[in-house]
């Protein structure tokens, strides 16, 4: 039933008032260029670029460009780009991802002269009708379910899920009065402005935190003592074992089980609980479902520096397997802290370990059979706990402080679905 002053789109139900376009009417999608993380740096240049990878993790739903750190088209690149660069107002749209979040979109802003282009695996869009829409408002709708859930069923893939810019084009758009829309944006804006400023000191303390552990993991604070340091060969303090195989699309966001994606071990040193999606994985498969103290690699990265990012478990976890692009290693040796292990694998001296094992061009891996082949030099085992319980300490003020980006962004959830589907009226 439709409620009083509302009518039926193919969004569901909004106000009377509002109107709804398709996408191919409002939109002109724009080239993108197809560079890896290779073929870009930190350091500078003349043209920055909007990667896949980070509309899908780091940027927010509306990209300031003035405030948010992208990385630069390597100088040899540069002058074979198309002109097309981005302006404020124009959308980008990730249109691969390891799940269903392919799809996830950033509206562009401040600009201003910078010369920005849209990357890998991206769907660059220009309204058509730029006076159509209130700035931020199409960031926050395209990245709202009442938007994304007409994507999902034209999600295609297995291991990588990618959406098309045809399937794009049948989707539709809620158009709010101008006057409207800016009211909505306000509101969710102030919302945004708390969680940018809680992102901002999270990532202060991080930088701290980082400087502290390539102190003590590298030796040069030594809390505890200077006892020597044992050499193990990781092949023999441990087994390896594989993540999920044999699955389809069909299989997850259902299902009793759950499971820890590859993002999940790139972005922290101890898996994030309070991520993991579902999975079905009937009683008689024979996965390898995980243990506490299990330490993940991811195997596969566009860079060298990303792969072999290690992540630890520590909580119990009933039913809870790993994904793909990421092996499982199973500690037997009783002399090494599985924390500190995973403290040590994404710190200065793991990071260089890995740099080296890494092999590719294009996109590049990391052989189970030579990191076996590795040998490291750990601090006794209390040394090593008590490196890994200063690291852990320093992680739980940056946990607090993520839990309530998480309170706040529960809020802007419920806010977003009130605002922008007309439930509740702005005046």
């Amino acid at each position: 039933m439709v409620r009083d002053g509302c009518k039926y789109t193919e969004l569901g139900p909004i106000p009377e008032d509002w109107d709804t376009a398709a996408f191919r009417d409002c939109f002109d999608t724009l080239p993108n260029n197809t560079l890896s993380r290779a073929e870009l740096n930190d350091r500078g240049g003349t043209v920055k670029n909007i990667h896949y990878g980070d509309v899908l993790v780091r940027f927010p739903a509306v990209l300031d460009c003035r405030r948010e750190e992208l990385p630069y088209v390597n100088p040899e690149w540069a002058p074979r780009l198309s002109a097309a660069f981005l302006r404020d107002g124009d959308v980008v749209i990730a249109d691969t991802a390891e799940d269903s979040t392919v799809g996830k979109a950033v509206e562009i802003a401040g600009t201003e002269g910078r010369r920005v282009v849209s990357g890998l695996h991206t769907i660059p869009c220009r309204p058509r009708r730029k006076e159509l829409f209130a700035p931020k408002w199409l960031g926050y709708f395209m990245n709202h379910r009442a938007y994304h859930d007409q994507l999902l069923p034209f999600i295609t893939g297995t291991k990588v899920s990618a959406i098309s810019r045809s399937a794009i084009a049948d989707t539709v758009i809620a158009i709010p009065g101008r006057a409207e829309q800016e009211r909505v944006v306000e509101a969710l804006s102030d919302v945004d402005g708390l969680i940018d400023g809680l992102e901002r000191l999270i990532a202060k303390k991080r930088d701290v935190r980082r400087a502290a552990a390539g102190e003590l993991l590298s030796g040069r604070l030594e809390p505890g003592g200077g006892d020597s340091a044992a050499r193990y060969k990781i092949g023999e303090t441990g087994v390896f074992y594989t993540g999920l195989t044999g699955k389809t699309k069909a299989d997850f966001g259902h299902g009793e089980a759950r499971y820890i994606t590859f993002l999940n071990v790139l972005e922290n040193e101890i898996v994030d609980m309070s991520i993991l999606e579902r999975v079905d994985v009937s009683r008689n498969e024979s996965q390898n479902a995980v243990r506490p103290g299990d330490l993940f690699f991811n195997t596969s990265s566009e860079t060298p520096e990303e792969v072999g990012m290690c992540a630890v478990l520590l909580d119990e976890a009933d039913r809870v397997f790993l994904n793909s692009f990421c092996f499982g290693f199973r500690l037997e040796e009783p002399g090494i802290d599985p924390l500190f292990a995973s403290y040590y694998f994404n710190g200065q001296e793991g990071r260089k370990i890995m740099r080296v094992l890494a092999q590719g061009a294009t996109r590049f891996n990391l052989s189970k059979a030579n990191f076996q082949e590795v040998e490291v030099a750990f601090p006794p085992y209390e040394r090593q706990r008590e490196i890994a319980g200063v690291l852990r300490c320093m992680d739980r003020e940056i946990d607090a402080l993520r839990a309530e980006v998480r309170k706040y962004r529960q809020i802007r959830s419920g806010m977003m679905d009130d605002l922008l589907t007309g439930r509740v009226r702005l005046r």
